[in-house]
């Protein structure tokens, strides 16, 4: 969290919609709430709906190519290795 404030200080006029987490392995959606989703995905033709399904499509791309690239998958099990490692060494 830390990076993130420092990031923001650096560009004090930007703003993240969303971003995918390689570690947590979800979303997080900064601009949309639960109650928007439904509508979100009813009204095709909105455009205010139209640029923050771009901002999910993006993301939730991020996800499928962690978990369905040769890359990705290696990456997960670098990841989950290290953890194993690192908890049987305490």
């Amino acid at each position: 969290m830390e990076y993130l404030e420092a990031l923001r200080k650096t560009f004090p006029n930007t703003s993240t919609l969303a971003y995918y987490s390689s570690i947590g392995q979800h979303v997080m959606l900064n601009n949309i709430n639960e109650e928007e989703l439904p509508q979100l995905l009813g009204d095709i033709l909105s455009v205010e709906n139209i640029k923050k399904k771009k901002t999910i499509t993006h993301e939730l791309k991020h996800w499928k190519d962690q978990h369905t690239t040769l890359s990705g998958i290696y990456s997960l099990i670098l990841f989950y290795n290290a953890i194993n490692i690192r908890l049987k060494n305490d």
